[in-house]
């Protein structure tokens, strides 16, 4: 939740716990200036009751805002607002003045930030310096009176002359905002009677219902500014198209259980004529578009005409208004000139009643290649000649597309007029560029990338379309049948489309609560001409609160090159204010995601990677980088993917192990070894160069398990094995410890004792026998006990818990696998028929717990045990490629990544 929003809590907060104390009423109740006469002309939206008290009530028991109480913000926000609520219900006169008064709540861009205006008309007088005094006395702070036209105005700051929430009272309408400019913007509004600068303002308030539950007023020639809050710098015209679509709409708000009903007027302003001005000489209809247009369709803009060609000449009107006239007919002239073809003379003929620019759900912020048009023509067949001699023109300039086409018996030409649909629909078709077009049934479909062509057609043929999608079907039965204009928006499928676009914070924000965005399934926006300069509005969105899973939900998935055999790694980014995810495929790509799924970035590596990927900060400047290592080299990147100066470093040799790194030092100073097959143990500084005494450091034989470091007293100390089973240890130098009658085993681990005179460790054969073996002052084994015996064994994985500090024992044969804790007590044990299909590993969930992960490809089922060798609840769910859990979201939830033999890598959230 923004840091603007939830001041504006606390303001209402504070504002109205003063408000429980010091407002009074006159008995005789006087007519009060409107909250809305108030509000400063650049409001972006205002929201306004009659009884705010009611309105409440009635919110708090929807199913929608009942189910958002699980996300922790929300519930916060719950948890506050029910004190304020119980402040109320203990003042019988604020009761009674929240019941019959009218409260106004506006929204403003204040210097970058969100801030929120609230206006109460209290039909009395108000002590406001007392009120000022309780609020200050409430949060320990202190009140500046000033004057502003001569009007007291109380800043009050808290105890650490933060500035909190700014209050003032004129004409018995109270003003509270946290930012002053916007209390200073409110009172000179009322005090010189100011109008509201955008037209229609006062035609929508006058059509707005009394008996609503409240009221919802947008000023489209505002929103722009509102969304330039969570937009990046360059893209901060992005929206300026809604200054051209209209002016005001008022939407009175009924509030149900169920939903939340939003319909009303849009009015436009006629003198600069707006987009739906073109409508207003045309008949609302029913729409049909969303037949042809596929189940997984993102956003759809329909528009309908009873007469086309009032239409067309309206929108030359109003390319003249708007100065885009001009480039439009140049751009026919050039056509006409080239081709030596009248292009409108051969379309207009046959243009029908309906269009629209759809968006297929797109993989990432390149929307471009997932967009089409969608027109019905009069006479398909007509219209049909007339393109295809488009295309035969251009053959004669040598233009036209040399591959044709042909996709599940439909023909798909390829017509390069770049833009040219424009000319027809204006603005909206502006991004279909050079379409590929097909005839599918009576409609025209002429798409930017040949693949999404295909795609629509393949999904029309199979009947997946949005019409017959069975959640849409029932959404779509609440919405208005007759419509000029409608604008379908599916959130959830657009969930990667802002990655580019949007600001990190909010970028950070969207992705932390991005199971709940994805709740919104649908939505859309209707405009029907109502004959009187106005647009009859509905809004309806669809909330999935019914079908909310109470097991695990797929939110993404993305398509890698090939599949991949390592479990994904989570890390976190500093640049991108939110946790990442690196993959590897089996080619050795490596892949790095957003945790809402869109590939920033993708590299081929030298080999297999060997271990985790670590983050350090080894400038010191708060900015994290990655250390990675393969079976052939090592090397530290930036976020982007870019190699450091100095790496990446090539290992003399390779490597079968993860490398081991020691922050004892902190990041600037970290050191850290990797041990080579071909009998080498290499170690490195963060700037690449070799530790002196590991450059490198040669053994007898091959190492036989991961170099690990261990406190011995006051010493660091390292420790691994070789092929021959002999444990070989080294002091932090290089130096190793020469053992006197060593003996083999398959593994070992080192067990912390309060001795500082002996080394202890344990060591474990591959027959299950497990022995502790103490090392004396003069490097001689001095007791070799058995302590117990486990399963026989080939391989044998050890995992230090990072929470207990104790060791865990997975062993493991071509055939079973067996857990065992710290104290050698066998927890859990499985045999499997097919040991190259079952894959078993030491894992985390997102407390960073210890955990069992296992794969099973035949059945492509994963499955997760806990510590005590039991099956984690519900865990089992399909996969085929290795997976992890963690918090992806941060918002300590557990979340699955894992892959499907299709190539993809996804995310689950788990119950």
């Amino acid at each position: 939740m923004s840091r603007s929003l939830l001041i504006g809590i606390i303001a209402t907060v504070a504002l109205f716990s003063g408000i429980a104390v010091f407002f009074y009423m006159n008995n005789i109740k006087e007519k009060s200036r409107l909250a809305s006469e108030a509000i400063p002309n650049d409001a972006f939206f205002i929201f306004q009751t009659k009884d705010i008290r009611s309105s409440w009530k009635s919110f708090s028991e929807s199913s929608i805002w009942t189910d958002l109480q699980a996300n922790p913000a929300i519930s916060s926000l719950n948890r506050d607002i029910a004190g304020f609520n119980s402040l109320i219900d203990e003042n019988e006169e604020l009761k009674e003045m929240l019941s019959e008064n009218t409260t106004a709540v506006s929204m403003h861009n204040t210097g970058g930030t969100l801030g929120l205006l609230f206006a109460v008309e209290t039909g009395g007088q108000l002590d406001v310096n007392a009120l000022s005094l309780y609020l200050s006395k409430h949060i320990n702070g202190k009140v500046n009176k000033r004057s502003f036209e001569k009007i007291p105005v109380f800043d009050i700051t808290d105890g650490l002359n933060n500035a909190v929430v700014t209050v003032a009272f004129y004409e018995q309408v109270l003003l509270c905002a946290h930012n002053a400019n916007l209390i200073e913007d409110g009172l000179r509004k009322l005090k010189y009677r100011l109008p509201n600068l955008t037209k229609g303002f006062d035609q929508v308030q006058l059509l707005a219902e009394s008996n609503a539950d409240a009221n919802l007023y947008v000023n489209y020639q505002r929103l722009p500014k509102l969304l330039s809050l969570f937009t990046k710098p360059e893209h901060a015209g992005l929206f300026n198209y809604f200054k051209t679509f209209a002016n005001w709409s008022m939407l009175d708000v009924k509030i149900e259980k169920e939903k939340l009903s939003l319909k009303g007027v849009t009015f436009t302003d006629d003198s600069v004529f707006q987009f739906l001005d073109l409508f207003k000489n045309q008949t609302p209809k029913v729409l049909k578009l969303q037949e042809v247009m596929p189940f997984n369709t993102s956003f759809a803009f329909q528009m309908g005409f009873t007469d086309y060609m009032k239409f067309n000449s309206e929108l030359n009107e109003y390319l003249q208004v708007h100065k885009k006239a001009e480039g439009y007919t140049k751009f026919t002239d050039s056509i006409e000139s080239r081709y030596s073809i009248d292009i409108n003379e051969r379309v207009l003929p046959f243009i029908d009643g309906e269009a629209a620019l759809v968006m297929v759900e797109p993989a990432g912020s390149d929307y471009a290649g997932s967009l089409a048009a969608f027109v019905r023509f009069k006479d398909p067949a007509s219209m049909g000649i007339a393109l295809k001699s488009f295309v035969q023109a251009m053959d004669k300039k040598g233009e036209a597309d040399s591959v044709s086409y042909f996709h599940e018996g439909l023909e798909i030409e390829r017509i390069k007029l770049d833009n040219f649909l424009k000319l027809y629909y204006g603005e909206l078709m502006e991004n279909i560029h050079s379409p590929y077009y097909s005839l599918i049934g009576d409609v025209y479909v002429f798409a930017n990338d040949v693949n999404t062509l295909k795609y629509i057609i393949s999904q029309h043929k199979q009947g997946i379309t949005l019409a017959n999608d069975e959640k849409y079907k029932e959404y779509a039965s609440s919405l208005s049948q007759n419509n000029n204009v409608s604008i379908f928006i599916s959130p959830s499928r657009n969930f990667l489309l802002p990655s580019q676009f949007v600001t990190d914070s909010f970028f950070s924000t969207l992705n932390t609560y991005q199971f709940d965005f994805k709740k919104f399934e649908f939505f859309n926006i209707q405009f029907a001409n109502t004959n009187n300069k106005a647009f009859y509005t509905l809004v309806q969105y669809k909330y999935n609160t019914v079908n909310t899973p109470s097991g695990s939900q797929q939110l993404w998935a993305y398509k890698l090159d090939t599949t991949f055999d390592l479990a994904p790694q989570i890390v976190y980014s500093t640049k991108q204010k939110q946790n990442i995810i690196f993959v590897q495929d089996v080619k050795n790509t490596l892949y790095c995601l957003s945790n809402s799924g869109a590939l920033l970035w993708k590299s081929k590596l030298s080999s297999r990677l060997t271990g985790d990927i670590y983050s350090v900060d080894h400038k010191n400047d708060g900015q994290l980088y990655y250390l990675l290592s393969t079976e052939k080299q090592v090397n530290l990147i930036d976020a982007d993917g870019v190699s450091m100066p100095g790496y990446p470093v090539a290992y003399p040799g390779k490597t079968s192990f993860p490398l081991t790194i020691n922050r004892s030092s902190g990041d600037t100073a970290l050191t850290f070894f990797a041990a080579l097959d071909n009998n080498r143990i290499m170690g490195y500084r963060i700037n690449g160069r070799p530790i002196a005494g590991w450059n490198p450091r040669i053994i007898d034989a091959r190492p036989a398990q991961q170099v690990t470091l261990f406190n011995f007293g006051l010493k660091q100390m390292l420790y691994t094995s070789d092929s021959k089973g002999r444990l070989l240890v080294f002091n932090y130098k290089g130096e190793r410890v020469k053992l006197k009658n060593n003996f083999t085993a398959q593994s070992y681990y080192y067990e912390e004792t309060d001795d500082t005179t002996a080394l202890v460790f344990g060591a474990i054969d591959s027959s299950g026998t497990v022995r502790r073996i103490t090392i004396d002052s003069t490097n001689t084994i001095t007791d070799s006990t058995v302590l117990t015996t486990m399963i026989p064994h080939t391989q044998l994985v050890i995992k230090k818990d990072e929470v207990t500090g104790k060791n865990w024992f997975l062993a493991k044969t071509t055939t079973n696998w067996a857990l065992y804790n710290a104290g050698f007590k066998k927890l859990a044990e499985e045999n499997f028929a097919d040991s190259t299909a079952n894959t078993i590993y030491f894992t985390y969930d997102s407390s960073k717990r210890l955990m069992l992960a296992k794969v099973n490809k035949p059945h492509m089922q994963y499955a997760m045990f806990d510590m005590n060798g039991k099956p984690v609840q519900n865990s089992t769910m399909q996969g085929y490629s290795a997976f992890v859990t963690g918090d992806v979201l941060q918002d300590k939830k557990n979340y699955l990544l894992g892959g499907d033999a299709s190539n993809n890598i996804f995310l689950f959230r788990l119950r």
